[in-house]
């Protein structure tokens, strides 16, 4: 995951080219990326839409969080609805 992912932060405008709806769900326990983090991402994608949820209690992995793998998938099919 290092190595597909190696660079991406040197360089704020290799995420400028994406043009398509964005959908970034973060849990608040996610050890991996702060919410700085994503709210950096938020700032190097080119989308003219991103839709940020903020999941308390989830992981970095809030699809697999037990029960709460439902509103999970829920909110992903919603979006995906919208488009």
């Amino acid at each position: 995951w290092v190595n597909a992912f190696n660079g991406i932060g040197n360089d704020p405008n290799i995420l400028k080219d994406i043009s398509v709806p964005t959908q970034i769900i973060w849990g608040t326990e996610d050890v991996f990326f702060s919410k700085a983090d994503q709210l950096d991402l938020i700032d190097m994608l080119g989308s003219e839409y991103i839709l940020f949820q903020t999941k308390i209690g989830y992981s970095h992995n809030t699809h697999w969080d037990g029960h709460l793998d439902e509103e999970v998938a829920a909110d992903i099919m919603n979006f995906i609805g919208e488009y």
